[in-house]
């Protein structure tokens, strides 16, 4: 039922009033015997209709004339009564008139409301009906109807229809009554017949309605006694395992909330949130019993299913779209009045997010985000459902033994309760709670949807040497688009800086096969022959060991010489974080030629270097590299080995302060890349392969390039490996002329976005407005831009049109 039953009802400003003791008798109570002589007469014996303003029609209004039921006559005798001596013992005006008054409800206290020229014999009643406000509202309160509205709705109208009628009843000698916003809701009325018309129907055919036998407990596999169609539910595609067995213990569930009809939509939850919702909510009401059941799974760890009628729900099963959070998730077949099969999906997500705070775990553990997809697959509805604390306590008493009661099933139940608390306190107490500790020996972990040979490979791996006599790598993606042969690439090349991975990376964080698409695939799908360079630290071992982010520049320097020599268009270039930094250094003091490069996107930082909280915190000082070299070696590996100082490091590591509580894991490698780096990504931007695989294209890194990252960080700008600074006037001309497109994630723990504004002032005040743009990629982090499972629809597409911007600039040169 739509959310909007029961707003912005009538009560048709209905307004009751009485002419009280008044000069003449009225005759105007009812009662079931009286006198032929003179009668009361009928319920309306005259109407008047007039509208207070000509130019609204909503000023419109009618008054009725009536008679006070007998019924109520006690009631409102008691209260005319009152009321009158109360404003007559303050007002002498008339003492004659006022002494009569007084004699005459005397008289109808004395003798009764019948008494002849007694008050109430002088008192009519009249009826106005008019328009009001349509603010009254029908809601349901625990399950029982209430009626709220305004007792009397647009104010001043009522006002100068009040001033109006005491001026006519004045004409009369009589007083005005209390008055009343009367208003008789249809819907309500109509309710309040049809219950008392189906009462009086069970009286006249000796029919019994059973008021006190409670409903009992639902059978889950049972049918329906009534169906009101003839079309029956398919076998339902989701069932519990075959392996699963029932523990012998039901309960139910009760969920409401608003589901909003939009196939269009992609995310329930937004739908609370947003302020402009596409479509009007639909309120769902959702009853889940479901017959508990369990089965042994990794490493003999029973978990648990629930059976549902014509569908299952699953306990606490791993998301693959988020890092680390499990589910709580419903699966139903549906089937609508019209015949329409339905499937409905619910989700309950338990992540990080929760962690020591009890309002966020009752959240998380009571809504329902709901998906409604046709027998298509097409999404018709979605939105979020809730269980209320109410239902919640309702819910504990559903609980029902299903089989024998005794000691084994009491111990079935428990132990059902201890791996739901289990599962929930593993994130309620995320950095307590057990770590998935990785080890140089462990395999890859891939998922179906991320198998490695789906995924783009370099097509050619090339050794390049630098100035310096240093041997780097430097691998070549072609395109891919259907059709394209590589004589025939459409678009200027790509050229990929990463950041400090290491030596023995697997893989590049440009190509990562645990993503649907990576940047490296989305640019050759693109049209663009891509290049991804490994820099000297990710190479050999003896050379990345003395190597800082400043020699780097002549990898850069290399790798664009070797392209510009092949390709017949410049190259374009995305850089990230000390890649970045290396391209700004080669700029800056000439390793690199501006000229060579068609354009740039860099992510996170380039010249100026403002580190964000908790790494402005560490690294004041390199005395925190100094004391690892001492105590461990001069390499930081992502991979902790089993001696014992890593081992406590790791367990330490568990409580690295975050910014935000969705940020805790249990991933060791997670936590040292946080440690070596600061934290790298939102959370939620990755999907569970990359983040179970970090150690995969983390290797880890020497502290000598550290220090030097450190220290640039320090003093907030670029500088050589004699500390002396790049970022200096007569440096800084050499980049006029090349397009930069600067990326920043709002939630970036690394560098402080202040570093890429830095940058973009300093440059448009230096060369002015038009070649560069900066964009902030909300929600984002450090790396999440070019790892993030949902990268390609929020950044690389920024990426391609800056990139296609400076080609049109370069061609036409405007």
């Amino acid at each position: 039922m739509s959310s909007l039953v029961g707003r912005n009802m009538s009560g048709n400003g209905d307004f009751l009033f009485f002419g009280y003791n008044g000069l003449s008798n009225v005759n105007g109570i009812s009662r079931e015997r009286f006198g032929a002589k003179n009668p009361p007469g009928p319920v309306v014996t005259a109407m008047v209709e007039g509208q207070v303003d000509q130019h609204d029609p909503l000023s419109r209004y009618t008054i009725q004339d009536g008679c006070i039921p007998e019924p109520f006559t006690p009631f409102i005798q008691i209260m005319l009564i009152l009321q009158t001596f109360t404003s007559n013992m303050i007002l002498f005006r008339n003492l004659l008139c006022q002494l009569q008054k007084t004699m005459a409800a005397i008289k109808s206290l004395v003798l009764g409301a019948y008494a002849k020229n007694g008050a109430i014999q002088r008192t009519a009643t009249y009826l106005l009906m008019c328009h009001d406000s349509n603010e009254t509202v029908l809601t349901l309160d625990c399950d029982r109807p209430v009626l709220r509205g305004t007792p009397e709705s647009r104010s001043e109208h009522f006002k100068r229809m009040k001033v109006k009628l005491n001026e006519a009843i004045s004409r009369s000698g009589a007083k005005m009554g209390y008055s009343y916003f009367f208003g008789v809701n249809p819907l309500a009325t109509i309710s309040a017949l049809a219950e008392r018309s189906v009462a009086l129907l069970a009286e006249k055919y000796d029919f019994s309605i059973n008021l006190e036998t409670q409903n009992g407990n639902l059978d889950a596999s049972s049918k329906p006694m009534k169906v009101s169609i003839d079309q029956e539910l398919p076998p339902a595609s989701f069932s519990v395992g075959k392996n699963a067995s029932t523990i012998g213990w039901q309960f139910t569930e009760v969920f409401r909330g608003d589901i909003h009809i939009d196939p269009n939509s992609l995310n329930p939850a937004a739908f609370e949130s947003s302020h402009t919702q596409p479509s009007l909510p639909h309120a769902m009401t959702v009853y889940l019993t479901m017959e508990l059941y369990s089965s042994t799974g990794h490493k003999s760890v029973p978990w648990y299913e629930g059976r549902l009628t014509n569908g299952k729900a699953l306990f606490f099963t791993k998301q693959k779209e988020a890092a680390e959070a499990k589910t709580i998730s419903y699966h139903l077949q549906l089937i609508s009045v019209e015949g329409a099969q339905y499937h409905f999906r619910g989700q309950k997500i338990i992540d990080s997010s929760i962690f020591l705070s009890v309002r966020k775990t009752w959240e998380a553990t009571t809504a329902v985000s709901v998906t409604i997809s046709a027998a298509d697959g097409w999404n018709v509805g979605q939105g979020v459902i809730r269980n209320s604390w109410t239902r919640f306590q309702r819910q504990r008493r559903t609980f029902s033994c299903t089989t024998e009661l005794g000691i084994g099933a009491f111990l079935a139940l428990l132990a059902f309760l201890l791996s739901f608390a289990y599962h929930v306190a593993s994130f309620f107490f995320r950095p307590s709670a057990p770590a998935r500790i990785v080890r140089p020996s462990d395999p890859l972990v891939f998922s179906d949807e991320s198998d490695p040979n789906t995924k783009v490979r370099p097509s050619r791996s090339y050794a390049l040497k630098t100035r310096d006599g240093v041997k780097i790598q430097l691998e070549r993606y072609d395109a891919t688009r259907p059709g394209l042969g590589l004589d025939r690439i459409e678009g200027p090349p790509v050229l990929f800086l990463p950041g400090v991975t290491g030596v023995g990376a697997k893989y590049n964080v440009y190509a990562l096969p645990y993503l649907r698409c990576n940047m490296a695939k989305y640019f050759t799908e693109g049209g663009h022959r891509c290049y991804a360079l490994t820099p000297r630290w990710g190479c050999e071992e003896s050379v990345a060991k003395r190597s800082t982010v400043y020699d780097s520049r002549l990898d850069v320097a290399a790798a664009l010489d070797f392209i510009n020599s092949r390709e017949s268009q410049k190259p374009y270039i995305f850089a990230h974080c000390q890649g970045s930094v290396a391209l700004g250094m080669g700029l800056l003091d000439g390793a690199i030629r501006s000229d060579q490069i068609l354009g740039i996107s860099a992510n996170s930082v380039f010249m100026n270097q403002e580190f964000a909280y908790w790494n402005s915190l560490k690294g004041r000082t390199t005395a925190l590299i100094k004391v690892y070299e001492l105590l461990a070696s001069d390499f930081f590996p992502m991979v902790g080995d089993n001696k014992l100082f890593q081992r406590v490091l790791d367990a330490l590591l568990r409580f690295y302060p975050v910014s935000k509580r969705r940020d805790f894991c249990a991933s060791t490698a997670c936590h040292r890349t946080s440690f070596g780096f600061g934290l790298l990504w939102n959370h939620e931007n990755l999907n569970t392969q990359t983040h179970n695989n970090v150690h995969n294209f983390f290797a880890g890194t020497h502290t000598t390039l550290l220090k030097h990252v450190v220290r640039m960080g320090t003093r907030g700008w670029c500088l050589n490996n004699d500390l002396q600074p790049l970022l200096i006037p007569s440096n800084l001309q050499r980049l006029q002329g090349v397009p930069i497109l600067f990326i920043s994630g709002t939630d970036n723990e690394v560098f402080d976005p202040e570093s890429t504004l830095r940058d973009y002032e300093m440059l448009r005040r230096q060369f002015g407005e038009k070649l560069y743009r900066r964009f902030l990629v909300e929600g984002y982090g450090h790396l999440d831009p070019v790892v993030g499972k949902d990268a390609a629809s929020d950044v690389y597409w920024r990426v391609l049109a800056h990139l296609e911007w400076a080609s049109r600039h370069r061609r036409h040169g405007t």
